[in-house]
């Protein structure tokens, strides 16, 4: 019977780490990398190309904001 239950808490404390790591950290770190790699400059026929950029922060964002409802 402990063996079990320590089975259970190992697989349990796993679960809560990668939940953490892929819901909570990831996605600020990807947030800083992109916002660091992607500034938009703002040039002469440049929104097109500047709205594609933008894109893969709102996805990112939208990602974190649900994450973070979840939680709530």
């Amino acid at each position: 019977m402990k063996d079990d239950i320590k089975k259970f808490l190992i697989i349990y404390a796993e679960c809560f780490i990668i939940i953490f790591v892929m819901g909570g950290v990831l996605p600020n770190i990807l947030d800083y990398v992109l916002s660091y790699f992607y500034k938009p400059g703002i040039y002469e026929n440049s929104i097109l190309v500047g709205n594609e950029l933008i894109k893969p922060l709102e996805i990112l964002y939208n990602y974190i904001h649900i994450f973070n409802s979840i939680l709530r």
